[in-house]
């Protein structure tokens, strides 16, 4: 009996400890690196499939340049696609949705992003789904965010380390 009751003291000490200890670790292992660039979005083209105008199915295709944080240089570019999910209604023409992938090429390697757009001007948050180079196995996410009226974009990568 006194066995017993060692063991099961020294559990319910070794318990919590450990979930704190693996607490702190997660803390640590959640630490992000955040990488800002701004696309220009100069060659966005949107092809109208299905219906008429603006309807589910069209799909919006793009290659644009990627500049620094400061919107100062040229420093890679990014590639993809999103597909209309959601059209925008007639009456509210912010309301549409897109879902979306695509690359942005830096020189020390690519990320790949995927997730949704919206029409009404906010951030909206994608997944990072990869990369390559010093990006390699990249997780995390990106924050969208439309600036100088939608001509061009913020990106900012939050990259777990």
């Amino acid at each position: 009996m006194h066995r017993f009751f060692v063991t099961a003291a020294a559990v319910a000490v070794a318990l919590p400890l450990g979930i704190f200890i693996g607490q702190s670790d997660l803390r640590e292992a959640s630490a992000r690196d955040e990488i800002v660039v701004i696309e220009h979005a100069s060659s966005d083209t949107v092809v109208d499939n299905g219906d008429e105008g603006d309807s589910v199915g069209d799909s919006l295709v793009f290659a644009n340049d990627i500049y620094d944080s400061e919107d100062a240089n040229l420093i890679g570019s990014d590639q993809g696609s999103c597909t209309r999910v959601k059209a925008a209604s007639k009456k509210d023409a912010v309301d549409g949705l897109w879902e979306c992938s695509w690359t942005v090429s830096l020189a020390d390697g690519n990320i790949s992003v995927q997730g949704k757009s919206v029409d009404d001007g906010t951030a909206t948050t994608l997944t990072v789904t990869g990369g390559t180079g010093e990006y390699s196995g990249a997780s995390g996410e990106m924050v969208l965010e439309p600036i100088n009226d939608g001509a061009d974009y913020k990106f900012t990568f939050r990259i777990d380390d």
